[in-house]
């Protein structure tokens, strides 16, 4: 179903954009299918979700290897690196957009994906990690990558390239 801020929507599976021909994976699947083998990525991406409809309006959408929390444009995705990439950490990550690159112990990774923008990787081992900091940064997201939000300058969710330290 096409979000009213959608520019396009994908004939093949219904997912709203904000550009024409976007990009994407049409494999739709629930939550909890996809995250069957990892209960914790499950428990991690219900305490955000919980988190970010307290904000406001927010879509959630679980694709090929990553659930996408969107408004206008996708701003937060939980993941698991093992399930998506094959290797990496067997915990899942938050991500999450920003115009401006954090620093701070708890952020593995910060990549500048287009732009101005930065999207920051944490490793949140479980729903108790989704705290009042890691709350604020997705508020942050959610309020700067909302409905005026510019599609040009947004982060994507594509695997980092490189590293910022």
């Amino acid at each position: 179903m096409a979000s009213p801020a959608a520019d396009w929507t994908c004939p093949g599976c219904g997912q709203a954009f904000t550009r024409r021909h976007q990009s994407h994976s049409c494999a739709r699947q629930g939550v909890e299918e996809l995250f069957a083998a990892y209960p914790e990525a499950l428990a991690v991406t219900q305490a955000v979700h919980r988190h970010l409809r307290t904000l406001g309006d927010v879509e959630m959408a679980a694709a090929k290897t990553q659930v996408s929390f969107r408004r206008r444009i996708r701003f937060a995705w939980v993941w698991m690196p093992k399930q998506s990439a094959g290797s990496g950490p067997d915990v899942p990550v938050v991500s999450f957009g920003l115009p401006h690159r954090l620093t701070a112990d708890r952020i593995r990774e910060a990549v500048q994906a287009r732009g101005s923008f930065w999207t920051h990787h944490v490793l949140v081992p479980g729903p108790r990690q989704v705290d009042a900091e890691l709350k604020a940064w997705l508020a942050e997201s959610y309020e700067v990558l909302g409905p005026g939000a510019s599609t040009k300058a947004a982060p994507t969710a594509t695997r980092p390239r490189r590293k910022a330290r």
